[in-house]
């Protein structure tokens, strides 16, 4: 298991996602377990064969980059979604996200994956123990296509939107 170091409830939004993408970026199991709020202001990209485990009282709280808040796109998304190939393997527990009043408006994203949680491409996915409170009107909180065995557990999700987007795909529980 690698614990990610860099990030910090302390740091900026930029500092905590080249951090979590430093650890994602090795596969295997990346745990985020200091308790706090982390703000993220970019897209993080999840590999095959990797395991996102966040801690009792981490929450992920997603905010506009001061640079370019036009191109903000997904707080996390497979690897698969952009390159067209297939990631497997791929668990996300225990993620807390904030949306915080942002609608995803990135016109250069995938087109068609408006999640804030996106798999686009996927076989084998598990989330599990998922919590967002404030879905706002324009993205999906969780969006999966192109899939083959999903399993969604433990979630609870509120807003404006949809909870819970499936594109084609087969095999899947909620």
């Amino acid at each position: 298991m690698y614990i990610v170091k860099g990030m910090s409830p302390q740091k900026s939004a930029e500092e905590n996602v080249r951090a979590l993408q430093e650890a994602l970026d090795r596969t295997g199991t990346v745990f985020v377990g200091e308790p706090g709020v982390y703000e993220l202001d970019r897209s993080v990209i999840i590999h095959s064969n990797t395991t996102l485990i966040f801690g009792n009282g981490v929450t992920i709280k997603l905010v506009l980059r001061a640079d370019e808040p036009e191109k903000v796109s997904y707080a996390f998304i497979n690897e698969g979604a952009y390159t067209g190939r297939t990631d497997r393997n791929i668990s996300v527990i225990g993620l807390h996200l904030v949306c915080n009043g942002i609608d995803w408006h990135n016109y250069n994203a995938i087109t068609g994956l408006r999640g804030h949680v996106s798999f686009f491409h996927i076989e084998n996915l598990l989330i599990d123990d998922f919590d967002c409170p404030d879905v706002g009107s324009a993205s999906y909180c969780v969006q999966i296509c192109d899939f083959c065995n999903i399993r969604l557990e433990n979630i609870h999700i509120e807003g404006n939107k949809d909870g819970i987007h499936l594109g084609c795909g087969s095999g899947f529980v909620i």
